[in-house]
């Protein structure tokens, strides 16, 4: 878990060494640095998720200083209590970087059809003073 952000290949997938494989559809980070871009998309169930998740809030925390800005698309199909927690994380970083003058915006991807998922981001997006765009596809 010593791998800064900055010594990972554009669009690498974001994942710490020790990942257990599990029969679920996997969860995608994407990661690309000279677009300050992170992808988040699939299921995000399994609880070694929060190892992925506290080793992603490190780079997003050295992404920011090092960079200033950055954008995260979020695209879940499902997630559990262990996500949630890394939103709010993530949110409450968020907030901060906007305070301190950073560049900072979240876009929520929702099928057009997943009425839960669409007020989630409804919920989330108010507890965020940053740009939070919700885009249904």
């Amino acid at each position: 878990m010593n791998t800064s952000i900055h010594n990972l290949s554009s669009c690498a997938p974001l994942t710490p060494p020790a990942m257990a494989p599990t029969n679920r559809p996997p969860l995608n980070i994407r990661y690309v640095e000279n677009h300050n871009f992170i992808l988040i998309k699939g299921w995000s169930l399994a609880k070694e998720n929060v190892k992925r998740y506290q080793y992603l809030l490190e780079n997003i925390k050295y992404h920011l200083d090092e960079h200033g800005t950055l954008t995260i698309h979020f695209a879940y199909q499902i997630f559990n209590a262990t996500t949630a927690k890394f939103l709010f994380s993530t949110f409450k970083l968020f907030n901060k970087a906007l305070i301190e003058g950073k560049k900072v915006k979240c876009i929520w991807y929702v099928n057009e059809d997943d009425n839960e998922m669409f007020e989630t981001g409804i919920d989330l997006r108010a507890m965020c003073d940053f740009q939070f765009k919700i885009s249904l596809y």
